[in-house]
């Protein structure tokens, strides 16, 4: 059985300097909170399991379903550029700010132009910053076609509406065994969204277009899809045994469910 636990850093005001990491159960939390409460304030909360072979284990946070639904029209997969970065930060220790003084001045992702260089620049960090450091480091130990598909996992960790087309139409299509991707599978969910939501409603038919094009192009790069076509022939992930528990680890089983085409 796997028990939740928060991790709480606390600062006490009244002695500058002076923090305390706890490890709480969340069962008993709120009335610890209670009776120290009054000297301290949180600054920091994050979710933990534990079990009694592992010990404690973080979890990776969805926050996307805070978010309002993008219409992200410049993002794609950029796996080169952001194995690169992960390499950068994990063998290297670099931090995100040395990546991006790398990218100001030496072009580091070799992009065409200084605007296009921020654009990739702040989409990988995004992503890279809604992970944790586990993540990176079994990204790095992984073969090229894992770390595709762990890009993709970041795209759907940073990107609402990403996510759900993968969920609602990816997911069920590899379900239903239906292996082919249609423009209309992928405006027929965009054009929902506009139904449902009423600042998708705004988007332009240009953006959601620029939008299709994108989804294509992650998932080829991803090898989710074929290459080339009018009708894209669905390729079904090869998910490994290692992979699919590190996601569900991470607290990312469903995202796991998603590359494997499971329900639940």
């Amino acid at each position: 059985m796997f028990y939740e636990f928060v991790n709480l850093l606390l600062l006490y005001p009244k002695e500058e300097g002076r923090q305390i990491d706890k490890l709480i159960n969340r069962d008993v939390w709120e009335n610890w909170l209670h009776n120290k409460g009054n000297d301290c304030i949180i600054e920091f909360s994050s979710v933990f399991q534990m079990n009694g072979k592992d010990g404690y284990k973080q979890m990776i946070e969805m926050n996307i379903f805070s978010q309002r639904y993008p219409c992200k029209t410049k993002d794609l997969l950029w796996y080169k550029e952001t194995r690169q970065a992960i390499l950068l930060m994990v063998k290297d220790k670099k931090t995100l700010d040395d990546i991006k003084m790398l990218s100001e001045n030496e072009n580091l992702y070799n992009a065409a132009s200084s605007s296009r260089a921020n654009e990739i620049r702040t989409a990988i960090a995004r992503r890279i910053s809604a992970v944790d450091l586990a993540f990176l480091q079994f990204f790095a130990e992984q073969s090229s076609e894992s770390q595709k598909l762990l890009c993709a996992a970041m795209v759907m960790l940073t990107d609402r509406t990403f996510y759900e087309f993968m969920d609602l139409v990816y997911r069920e299509k590899l379900i239903a065994g239906d292996f082919e991707l249609h423009d209309s599978d992928v405006l027929g969910y965009l054009h929902f969204l506009q139904e449902r939501e009423e600042h998708a409603a705004q988007w332009t038919d240009a953006g959601i277009k620029k939008v299709r094009d994108n989804y294509k192009a992650i998932l080829r790069e991803a090898g989710m899809i074929s290459d080339s076509g009018t009708v894209r022939k669905i390729l079904k992930p090869m998910v490994s045994q290692e992979l699919q528990g590190f996601l569900t680890e991470e607290g990312l089983e469903r995202i796991g469910k998603i590359l494997t085409g499971e329900r639940g």
